[in-house]
């Protein structure tokens, strides 16, 4: 991403901070030109510590070889035919951020809690949403590699290895532009995801 200083990439793929970046940036989108500005940028760093996290020590791959459910965030473990787990996981994570959104304003409303506590379920709510845009995200990081089965992150092939024919399921050279193309086009997923949810919580029309 021509960003030395800020990015690290010691394998030559995506750097170690691609998911902070592609969040941040469809926040951005999102948030440009709005009247409440502001508050979505307030949001973004709560949603990149959820979002994070889910490559950390109780979610990544690597460390869940044997658990087809915990690879399932990163990876499709589904079989044929059958529903992205990815999207599986993102739906959950979409579902408990709205829940935990809407019962904090309600019970604020209610006279049941103050502020701040208002405050800190709702940010609890969006550090849930970035574990579901993870999901999302690694739909173009991992593509379908392994659909199925269990593999890690580790795997020979080299799972975020933009060389790798996930179609043919080759590694071949690819064209200069692929890299970009997987990028933009997980902004552009990241940004529908979170306009979902602002939707649902009623921020925008």
């Amino acid at each position: 991403m021509n960003n030395p200083v800020r990015f690290t990439d010691p394998t030559g793929l995506w750097s170690k901070d691609i998911h902070a970046s592609l969040t941040r940036t469809a926040m951005s989108r999102i948030s440009t030109g709005r009247d409440n500005a502001v508050m979505f940028g307030n949001h973004v760093e709560f949603i990149v510590t959820g979002n994070l996290a889910v490559d950390g020590p109780n979610y990544a791959a690597f460390n869940n070889w044997y658990s087809r459910s915990a690879q399932g965030r990163h990876f499709n473990r589904a079989f044929l035919g059958g529903r992205d787990s990815r999207l599986v996981w993102a739906d959950y994570y979409m579902d408990r951020a709205v829940s935990n959104w809407r019962l904090a304003d309600n019970l604020f409303s209610g006279g049941l809690i103050c502020f701040h506590e208002r405050n800190a379920m709702r940010e609890a709510a969006l550090t849930l949403l970035g574990r579901g845009l993870h999901s999302i995200q690694d739909i173009e990081a991992h593509g379908n590699i392994g659909m199925g089965n269990r593999i890690t992150a580790f795997h020979l092939w080299g799972a975020d290895n933009p060389d790798y024919d996930w179609l043919n399921m080759l590694r071949g050279n690819t064209i200069p532009s692929t890299e970009r193309v997987r990028y933009n086009t997980s902004i552009n997923d990241s940004e529908a995801f979170l306009l979902d949810f602002y939707r649902q919580i009623g921020w925008i029309d």
